[in-house]
């Protein structure tokens, strides 16, 4: 049976599948989330993520423009010998972290979180096939389908830390009643990998506010407007090899602690969170 001949619930079967041999990757993570102030203004909050991810190492660049403010960072994970390093960049130019072995081998699982299918297509017979499309070249089965409200933090997590919800993601009363996620998938027609999924997170992210305010807490912002989280992958057990600039190697400051027990994500939020999308660690 060919890939254009199976159900939709078949293919992502077939794609869960698929992902276990594979040992490297590249993701853009896109993230667009339109919200209303108080004052009426239209707020546009945007991330974009790509990430080369190996099993030993990964490669990160982040650009986020938010409340009208465009920040971009570069990491580099890596290991060096017996030791594990972050490389990245600030402000304030570029810096160097050690971390222990297991905490590294953390981090850099939680970046495969970009692959986190089994939570992704939860309801598999939910979805259907709608046609096809053409993504970075790639023809596509184009599938539709939800997440079910109550298995929607994995999602909402992933993309925390662009909306002005991230404060919230820890309280589990604040997911209470969870609307659907609709989420639309593309599947590579010849191989059967997972191309791209759009996540239309609107309904959700204001359920969190309800739950979070109710009707007489003032709010931080009036509404959302839209709200939609977009993976692209590409370079399935392919993906670009890279190795850390020489001008990177030559200008670090280190910033490693003296106290293992001391080791910290670089670039986390205070409320355990990353732009990069490495949530929960």
């Amino acid at each position: 049976m060919t890939n254009k001949e199976m159900t939709a619930e078949q293919l992502l079967i077939q794609a869960e599948g698929l992902m276990q041999d594979v040992h490297n990757f590249e993701c853009q993570l896109m993230v667009s989330v339109t919200l209303l102030g108080k004052d009426q203004r239209i707020i546009e909050n945007q991330l974009s993520n790509h990430s080369v991810i190996f099993q030993d190492k990964a490669k990160v660049e982040i650009a986020t423009r938010f409340y009208g403010m465009d920040l971009a960072q570069t990491s580099y994970w890596v290991t060096e010998g017996e030791h594990y390093y972050e490389y990245s960049s600030d402000s304030q130019g570029w810096k160097r972290n050690e971390y222990r072995q297991g905490n590294f081998l953390s981090y850099l699982e939680s970046f495969y979180m970009l692959l986190n299918f089994p939570s992704f297509f939860r309801d598999k017979k939910s979805f259907e096939i709608i046609g096809t499309d053409t993504v970075n070249g790639r023809s596509c089965i184009a599938l539709r389908g939800i997440i079910p409200g109550e298995f929607s933090k994995p999602v909402l997590s992933l993309v925390a830390s662009m909306t002005l919800l991230s404060i919230l993601t820890d309280d589990e009363s604040f997911y209470e009643d969870m609307p659907d996620i609709p989420i639309h998938a593309y599947l590579d027609e010849e191989t059967g990998h997972v191309v791209k999924l759009v996540f239309s997170l609107k309904e959700a992210e204001e359920k969190i506010l309800d739950n979070a305010y109710g009707p007489d807490q003032p709010r931080p912002m009036a509404g959302i407007w839209g709200a939609v989280s977009t993976l692209v992958y590409q370079n399935y057990g392919q993906a670009p090899d890279f190795r850390i600039p020489d001008e990177v190697l030559k200008n670090y400051v280190d910033i490693s602690p003296q106290n293992p027990a001391e080791e910290t994500h670089s670039h986390s939020h205070d409320d355990g969170s990353c732009e990069c999308g490495c949530h929960n660690h």
